[in-house]
């Protein structure tokens, strides 16, 4: 027979004897003096020995159902009495409890289920006879009834009878919340449902299983029928075990998968389902298990949920994919609990044993004689830790409840915490003391667990210490940082072994990475990475020395520290290793020749961090360090220290409060840096000036550095100098460049443009058609007639709108292609540009010039076209500049084609002019028979309407000579309308005379429909008058206007001159 070693985790305690002794109660308060924890538990050794609770016990047909608060009975027929535990929140009343019995009529109880957190609900399943209504004869209906259960207070006062103890028992009533028809014709074995009482299993004594998933709480509910599997046999009594595993409570259809366990009298199965119309049934094994002989058992190290299953020559594990470890623990004759990772078997035999097995730490954790032979009653017991005063290290709790034939009643409590890891460090059974007392510490966090972690990882590290095992006591060491054992202690027990090192090690990188490690222990870490460097090379330290590396340079900085224990910290670093380290050390504790000399022996190649580390220095020190490195740094990386030097020189007088002493030392220390590099200057201030940070340093006086930059573009791009000029090469008495800025100091000679063939470069040009240039034009301008730099002379008087000294520039420069590029942008606004033009080119006939003739051919008949629209040249004019810039040699075809369009141009105006002069005619000779036609002639209207209303004309009525005709009235009330008008005969509107004819004055009537028209001839007579009336106006058309001859016509058409 396989054993485990023995260990006792649990004493066996009577609570009560027979029932039918009087004094019931063995345990009461003359008893408990000594021990606290069974104080706390006095009112639950009341309700045990009740007499109410242990007849329930001993009346029930199957294993009692337990949750947290509640313990329930299933009695024949159809009873179920539960007894719930109620306790107050503040603790300041002592606990009550509840009970309560549901009885259904006419029906035959089966089996129960009780949700582990809605314990409020109980699952009643069973069957009733029903008559049939066509044939009278009766069947079975099978059935699933939901109650819940209601407390009420109002008989506190009125305890039970049969209560020899003083218990007191509060009423707890029972409601119907909803019916559920199972519709299957065999008998309901077993049920199950999950936590929150949302979906239920019923097993049938044929061995199908009925799922109903959804809400059975309110009759919302999918059934499923699931048929035994192929080749699976159900045995006489068909379904016995039922159990979800605990994460269905919260299953929905194709979220995972559901998984139910089953056992029968001869297989075990489970049932996993996927969906609605998804599931299947898994065979796990052929042999089955007896209702009271199984249960399931969750593990507490890795939430892992098997199914156990005892038999006569072991107990078998299970899960959902197949069959687990079996153990070869007899239980012949036996009833299985369990609860944890407890399993207890009560033997039944005359020479039979209790036996409690822990599965986690695989050991015995109790045997003993069994006090009496049958069992009437055997489950677990869920006890609310919040009432127990007592710490949890020191509790004893209750875990099984026995409760035998005879009625006696005795609790299996677990020893305390302290008290099994004492038994455990006793035998050496170290690992599962550290175990026992971790889950202690995680689940209770407390003082006193800490300080059992403590006591326990001490004494397993000094035990593995003295076995050689320095690794694995390092690793308990470690785990011991979190529940405060003394870093000194154990380095002293490390220090005093030999061939520790990496033990030591282990454990001070962790003490740093845990930040308990002060500087001494710093030391001695660094102390052991230098002799570990020395003996087996860079490469040996370990990964967590990176994090260690970190966590010192977050933790270390913060320390004050001395100048002479900063400085043994850098030297240590630079033994161990971590140069990087070393360096931040040495710029957080100001010691620079350290910081300095390492980073440039570290990494000559970039040294852009070191440079982010000087900006954060003040301006007086970085200027310091500038005198006496900045020349290495220079010649080491250059463009990163020239890029750090502009971003500096930027954020530094980025406001108005830095000191004006800071910039002129910033100057002087510039000067000196690039005293014989001017390219560097001027890349260094190209730097500043383009950078993010510009606006910075609008504060401070940057025009003469600006002009300084633009000045030196303007010399290095007229002048040819090598890349690196040596000061000693320098004449002392050439022409000084820079002045201002160098005082004199740096004199290269400038070789003047037109005495060189070298081109000019176009840098400063670029620097001016930037918005950030910050110099005047005119300045500018100025320094670029001084140093003769054409392409910025150009552009500035381009951009300054002297076009005619661009024309003369260019034709210096004898750049056609500028000079006709100029013409065509700017000749509207500076005609003379076309005449330079025109000279030019004519002049290039005076030269013979024989190449591109073509091309000059198309220039100057351009500028001929541009000069005769300007109008500032007669065409005599231009033909005499033509002939004398030439001297004569310009092609005639240039001139005879100008002149031929000059004639053709002259020959269309004249054909339309002639062609004005004979509409005009026609239209007056038109407009004078008309007069005659009128004067001469009667102008007979027939319009029988008026030409407003369209009523029938009567007087009076008014004609106009237009051909419309009104009545007065209508014409008058539109008059009104718009003006005042007056139709009068004398001094009336109407006056009738002795012939009752109507006189009418119609001087100032208009026919309202031809009035627009008529206004707008008016308009043009009065406009016409006007400009009559304009002789001033004459000299200033006649000296704006291109064709004066028209002008003197159009003012003699106005009369101007009459």
């Amino acid at each position: 027979m396989f054993r485990w070693k023995l260990f006792r985790f649990f004493h066996l305690q009577k609570v009560a004897g027979p029932l039918e002794d009087s004094n019931a109660l063995i345990i009461d308060n003359t008893n408990l003096k000594q021990d606290e924890t069974d104080k706390d538990y006095l009112f639950l050794y009341r309700l045990l020995s009740s007499r109410a609770f242990r007849q329930s016990a001993l009346q029930c047909f199957k294993r009692p159902l337990t949750t947290k608060n509640r313990i329930l009975f299933m009695r024949q027929p159809n009873i179920l009495e539960s007894f719930k535990f109620t306790y107050s929140l503040t603790l300041e009343q002592e606990p009550k409890f509840a009970r309560s019995i549901v009885e259904v009529s006419n029906s035959t109880l089966c089996d129960a289920a009780v949700p582990l957190e809605a314990d409020d609900f109980v699952i009643y399943v069973g069957f009733e006879l029903v008559r049939s209504s066509f044939t009278s004869v009766e069947r079975e209906r099978n059935f699933l009834k939901v109650f819940r259960w209601y407390s009420s207070y109002e008989q506190a006062n009125q305890p039970s009878s049969g209560l020899e103890t003083g218990l007191m028992f509060y009423p707890q009533f029972a409601k119907l919340v909803t019916t559920i028809h199972l519709n299957y014709e065999c008998r309901p074995t077993c049920v199950a449902v999950d936590s929150k009482c949302n979906n239920a299993a019923v097993g049938f004594a044929d061995g199908t299983v009925v799922l109903l998933i959804g809400d059975i709480k309110v009759d919302k509910v999918s059934k499923l029928r699931i048929l035994p599997g192929a080749g699976e046999t159900t045995g006489p009594g068909g379904v016995t075990f039922l159990c979800f595993e605990s994460s269905s409570s919260s299953w929905t259809p194709n979220s995972f998968e559901m998984r139910i366990f089953l056992t029968t009298s001869s297989s075990v199965a489970v049932i996993k389902v996927d969906s609605l119309s998804s599931y299947r049934r898994e065979l796990l094994d052929r042999k089955g298990a007896e209702p009271m002989r199984c249960s399931m058992m969750s593990r507490m190290e890795n939430n892992l949920e098997e199914l156990f299953v005892a038999r006569d020559e072991g107990i078998y594990f299970f899960h959902s994919e197949g069959r687990g470890p079996c153990i070869a623990f007899p239980c012949l004759h036996s009833q299985v609990g369990c609860r944890g990772d407890y399993i207890v078997v009560c033997n039944e035999m005359e020479d039979g044993e209790w036996i409690v097995y822990d599965m986690k730490h695989k050991l015995t954790a109790f045997r003993e004689k069994a006090p009496c032979i049958r069992l009437a009653c055997l489950c677990s017991v869920w006890f609310p830790q919040e009432i127990v005063k007592t710490d949890y290290v020191k509790r004893r709790e209750i875990y099984f409840l026995l409760i035998c034939i005879d009625g006696s009643c005795y609790v299996l409590r677990e020893n305390s915490v302290k008290e099994r890891v004492a038994l455990l460090e006793q035998k050496r059974f170290y690992e599962a003391a550290v175990t026992l007392a971790r889950n202690c510490a995680l689940q209770f966090p407390s003082e006193s667990c800490r300080q059992l972690m403590y006591q326990v990882l001490l004494e397993f590290g000094c035990y593995l210490l003295g076995r050689g095992d320095f690794e694995s006591a390092s690793n308990q060491f470690v785990e011991g940082i979190h529940y405060g054992i003394p870093a000194s202690k154990v380095v002293k027990l490390l220090c005093d072994q030999p061939c520790t090192k990496k033990a030591l090690i282990r454990y001070l990188e962790a003490l740093h990475l845990h930040g308990d490690a002060s500087l001494p222990y710093t030391r001695v870490l660094l102390t052991c990475y230098k002799y570990e460097r020395l003996e087996n090379g860079n490469n040996c330290l370990s990964q967590d020395a990176v994090l260690v590396e970190k966590k010192l340079r977050n933790d270390v900085i913060q320390h004050s520290l001395s100048k002479m224990d900063a400085r043994e910290l850098c030297e240590l670093c630079i033994d161990a290793g971590f140069t990087s380290l070393a360096q931040e050390f040495a710029w957080s504790f100001e010691i620079y020749d350290i910081f300095f000399e390492q980073s440039l022996e570290r990494n000559q190649a970039n040294l852009s961090d070191v440079f982010e580390q000087l900006s954060g220095l003040e301006p007086t020190k970085v200027l310091e360090a500038l005198e006496s490195y900045a020349r290495k740094f220079f010649h080491c990386s250059s463009p990163e220290f020239m890029k750090w030097l502009s971003n500096w020189t930027c954020r530094l007088f980025a406001d108005s409060t830095s000191s004006q002493q800071y910039w002129e030392k910033f100057i002087r220390t510039i000067c000196h840096l690039y005293i014989d590099n001017p390219r560097g200057l001027i890349k260094l201030l190209e730097m500043i000036f383009h950078s993010e940070v510009d606006n910075a340093l609008l504060f401070w006086d940057v025009k003469a550095v600006r002009r300084i930059w633009f000045e030196a573009l303007l010399f290095t791009d007229s002048v040819k100098l090598p890349e690196h000029i040596q000061i000693e090469q320098v004449a002392a008495q050439r022409r000084p460049f820079l002045s201002t800025l160098y005082d004199s100091a740096m004199l290269i000679e400038r070789v003047p443009s037109s005495c060189s063939n070298h081109k000019i470069m176009n840098n400063a040009l670029h620097l001016l058609q930037s918005s950030r240039v910050g110099i005047e034009d005119l300045e500018a301008l100025s320094l670029a007639e001084l140093y003769g730099h054409f392409p910025c002379m150009e552009y500035l008087y381009e951009r300054t709108k002297k076009y005619s000294d661009l024309g003369q520039l260019l034709l210096l420069k004898e750049d056609a292609a500028s000079l006709l590029r100029v013409c065509r942008r700017h000749g509207i606004r500076e005609p003379n540009l076309w005449i330079q033009l025109l000279q030019f080119f004519a002049s290039l006939y005076k030269n013979n010039v024989a190449q591109e003739r073509q091309r000059v051919s198309a220039i100057l008949q351009e500028a001929i076209d541009a000069i005769d629209r300007s109008g500032i040249m007669t065409p005599l004019g231009i033909v005499q500049t033509l002939m004398e810039c030439s001297d004569g040699k310009i092609p005639l075809p240039i001139i005879q084609s100008y002149m031929e369009r000059t004639l053709s141009a002259l020959r269309y105006q004249l054909e339309e002019e002639e062609a004005t002069m004979n509409t005009l005619e026609t239209q007056i000779h038109t407009l004078k028979e008309e007069r005659n036609k009128l004067s001469g002639s009667v102008l007979i209207i027939q319009n029988d309407r008026c030409s407003k209303c369209g009523v029938e004309l009567t007087v009076p009525l008014v004609h106009f000579l237009c051909g419309h005709s009104y009545h007065i009235d209508c014409l008058v009330d539109v008059q009104s309308n718009t003006k005042s008008v007056s139709t009068t005969l004398g001094s009336n509107i109407y006056s009738h005379t002795q012939s009752s004819e109507l006189r009418v004055d119609t001087a100032s009537l208009s026919c309202p429909l031809c009035e627009r028209e008529f206004d707008g001839i008016v308009s043009m007579k009065t406009a016409f008058e006007d400009r009559k009336r304009e002789p001033e106006d004459f000299f200033r058309f006649i000296s704006n206007s291109k064709d004066g001859f028209n002008t003197v016509v159009e003012f003699l058409g106005r009369c101007v001159f009459s």
